[in-house]
C-alpha cells in the first residue's frame, strides 16, 4: 500500500488486469484543514535561496529545489553505519521553517549577516510549531478516520527538524554536511554555467570574488570526512572554472 493510500485511508487491491481498486475514499474523508496544510507546505517550492539571489544568479534554485538535492546526496552517498533513509527524511525536512521565515543566508562578514543567530532560531522554531501544528483528519459528514492521523506525522516531521538542529546524531551530521555540500556543487555547476555576470551583486559581497563566499561560509563547518573530502574536490573545480573565466575576461 502506497504512502498517499495509508495517508487517506484507502484499501487498495488489484484486479485482474493491474488496476487498482479504491475503497472506503471520498472526498468528504479529507479535510480542508488538512488541504490547506499541504497547500501551504508546498510553498517552499517557491521560496528563493537569497544568496544566489543577492548574487545575481539567474533562474537560482528555490529552497524546495535544495531540499531535494541534499536528499539526494544522502541517497547516493550515506556511508555504513548512517541510516540512510532517517538522513534523507532529514534532509527533506530540514529547511521546511523557511516557507515562513525566507531563506535567511549565511554570511562571512559579521556586519552583512542581516539577523542574528538566536533570532533566526526563534523565528524558525515558532515556522515549525505553526507548520506541524495538529490538523482535523476526516471532513464533515465523514462516518470514521481511517489510517493513521496526518498528525502524527507532521509530529514526525517536527522531531527529524529538531534532530537536524541539534546535529547530535550521525544522520544528522551526515545531512548537515549534504546541505553545505548540496551548496557547493550548486555553486560549481553556475559558475559552470555563467549564470551571473561577473558585477552582479557585487555590492553584497566586497569581500570575495564570483561564488566564492559561498564557500567560505562552509569551510569550517562540516562534521564528517566524506563531507570535507566533497568540499576539497568542490573547491578545487569551482576554481579552476572561475580562473578560467577570469582568462577568458581578461583576453577579452
Amino acid at each position: 500500500m502506497n504512502c498517499f493510500a495509508v495517508a487517506c485511508g484507502m484499501d487498495e487491491s488489484r484486479g485482474r488486469e493491474g488496476e487498482v481498486k479504491e475503497s472506503g475514499v471520498s472526498e468528504s474523508s479529507v479535510s480542508p484543514d488538512l488541504l490547506d496544510r499541504l497547500e501551504r507546505l508546498v510553498e517552499l517550492k517557491d521560496v528563493p535561496r537569497t544568496g544566489w539571489v543577492l548574487r545575481g544568479i539567474r533562474d537560482p534554485e528555490s529552497v524546495a529545489d535544495h531540499s531535494w538535492g541534499t536528499a539526494q546526496l544522502c541517497l547516493l552517498l550515506a556511508p555504513p553505519g548512517i541510516d540512510r533513509n532517517r538522513a534523507i527524511m532529514i534532509a527533506l525536512v530540514h529547511d521546511l521553517a523557511e516557507v515562513e521565515t525566507g531563506d535567511i543566508p549565511r554570511r562571512v562578514a559579521p556586519g552583512a549577516q542581516t539577523l542574528s543567530e538566536a533570532e533566526k532560531h526563534r523565528r524558525e522554531e515558532a515556522a515549525m510549531r505553526n507548520l506541524t501544528a495538529a490538523v482535523e483528519h476526516a471532513g464533515v459528514g465523514a462516518s470514521s478516520t481511517p489510517g493513521p492521523y496526518p498528525t502524527e506525522r507532521l509530529e514526525e516531521i517536527r522531531s527529524l527538524w529538531e534532530e537536524y538542529l541539534l546535529g547530535e546524531t550521525g544522520e544528522a551530521q551526515f545531512a548537515r554536511d549534504m546541505n553545505l555540500i548540496d551548496m557547493c556543487l550548486q555553486a560549481v555547476v553556475y559558475q559552470r554555467g555563467a549564470r551571473y555576470e561577473p558585477g552582479a551583486g557585487a555590492e553584497n559581497f566586497p569581500d570575495y570574488p564570483a561564488l566564492d563566499e559561498f564557500f567560505a561560509t562552509c569551510r569550517e563547518r562540516f562534521l564528517t570526512t566524506a563531507g570535507r573530502d566533497l568540499y576539497r574536490a568542490l573547491w578545487s573545480r569551482y576554481r579552476t572554472l572561475r580562473d578560467e573565466d577570469k582568462g577568458i575576461a581578461h583576453r577579452g
